[in-house]
């Protein structure tokens, strides 16, 4: 049965969110020789509004470039097709995170940064595809507040009641979890494998077998971004860290204090900026 009622939940949310026709083309590119820098920043540039979020979320305090990155294209160089790739998803993304659902985009982008910071502390190369990641972690939970706003309204006030975590809840309401279903959407997208399990396995990250590094710094970035306080609507709950995680990152108690002192240092760029 449980099989049965994931299927049909799949079926209803295959089509959300859409994206726009430049974001929907870009997703379909490969990196390959054939497409260019200047290719894709025309591409982008076609959408103004689209153009500039990239580069206010390229010049954001995560990536720490000295100079200002003033072009799709220079974006492209920089960063690479994947992360710009990602970027372009994750700012149309932003437009459906509007209203009630704008804590939910400062916990991503809280969490972005805090996962690129744990990154570079860590010495993990392509920290930039992680904050990638880590900006669509929770892209499921768009997909399920947009479907089924009623649901989710609900969970919300059980979990304020229930000594259960929303993962499990939206597991009882569901069939599925938004680790899952952002799955599904990433897919769909076709967005590049080393974004997809962070995705998928964000809450479960012992589950992850090809990207399991980056997948447990997300994993640390969001149980660290949430015990700082950036979370959204009633989700407190901060789990406790996997214990695989400890291991795989090789960290101690050094090594963490050292995490948080840089990641307070971030998010106090990300409270004085506007997104």
């Amino acid at each position: 049965m449980k099989k049965e009622k994931t299927q049909r939940e799949i079926k209803k949310i295959s089509g959300l969110p859409t994206l726009p026709g430049v974001v929907t083309k870009l997703c379909a590119m490969v990196d390959s020789p054939d497409v260019s820098a200047a290719v894709i920043g025309q591409l982008i540039a076609s959408d103004q509004v689209l153009a500039a979020r990239i580069l206010k979320l390229v010049n954001s305090a995560f990536y720490g470039f000295p100079g200002r990155i003033s072009s799709v294209s220079q974006a492209f160089v920089l960063l690479g097709f994947n992360v710009v790739k990602g970027l372009a998803v994750s700012a149309s993304v932003f437009d459906m995170m509007k209203g009630h659902l704008e804590g939910l985009w400062r916990h991503s982008l809280a969490c972005s940064m805090v996962a690129a910071q744990v990154a570079r502390v860590l010495e993990e190369p392509d920290a930039e595809e992680i904050a990638v990641a880590a900006l669509l972690h929770d892209i499921g939970k768009v997909a399920l507040w947009t479907k089924f706003p009623d649901e989710m309204a609900l969970i919300m006030d059980e979990i304020k009641v229930k000594d259960a975590t929303i993962v499990e809840l939206e597991e009882e309401q569901f069939g599925m979890t938004h680790s899952e279903i952002g799955e599904i959407l990433v897919k769909q997208w076709n967005l590049p494998e080393n974004l997809i399990e962070p995705i998928s396995f964000h809450h479960t990250p012992h589950r992850s077998k090809k990207y399991e590094r980056r997948t447990h710094i997300i994993h640390l970035a969001d149980i660290i971004t949430k015990g700082l306080g950036y979370t959204f609507s009633n989700d407190y709950y901060v789990s406790t860290l996997n214990k695989k995680s400890w291991k795989c990152l090789e960290l101690n108690d050094e090594i963490l204090s050292k995490i948080i002192e840089e990641v307070m240092d971030s998010l106090d760029d990300l409270d004085d900026s506007s997104f």
